[in-house]
């Protein structure tokens, strides 16, 4: 794609639930959740269990924790 990095393009991306859910893999449930083409994964399932969560609004944070991970979603 034109003006997208290849960062950008392979990006994992990880939602916050407003529904019920049940997840594809375990039957479990939870608050994060990971879309794959046989439903939706809870983060262990899709092997993200050990991601933490950085809530929105601390830039310098997530510019630090970016830096020093090779994996972000």
């Amino acid at each position: 794609m034109p003006g997208v990095s290849s960062r950008e393009r392979s990006e994992l991306v990880v939602v916050s639930a407003i529904n019920a859910w049940t997840c594809a893999g375990c039957g479990g449930a939870g608050e994060l959740l990971k879309m794959e083409d046989a439903g939706p994964l809870c983060l262990a399932c899709a092997d993200l269990g050990h991601l933490v969560y950085l809530p929105r609004g601390n830039a310098a944070l997530t510019r630090r924790a970016r830096k020093h991970s090779r994996l972000t979603a």
